[in-house]
């Protein structure tokens, strides 16, 4: 399976446990990195004054991933 987020919300998958049909693999959840990266950016170039996040705002990946640049201190995000 290539890097879907979260494969049982994206209803991709019925579960992790038992996925059903032909599905193989494994699954990134980078939302979880998302708060760590912006604190990677900060840390590397603390003059930058703007970052830019691009989403897919439909899939159900996008709400983790936001809220984890949120709960990162990012004041300002426009959905």
């Amino acid at each position: 399976m290539a890097a879907a987020g979260d494969p049982v919300a994206s209803g991709f998958i019925v579960s992790l446990s038992r996925p059903g049909g032909n599905v193989t693999g494994m699954s990134g959840d980078a939302a979880e990195l998302a708060g760590k990266i912006v604190e990677f950016v900060r840390d590397m170039l603390p003059s930058a004054q703007r970052m830019a996040a691009f989403v897919n705002a439909p899939s159900p990946f996008s709400k983790p991933f936001l809220e984890q640049v949120r709960l990162a201190g990012v004041d300002e995000i426009i959905e």
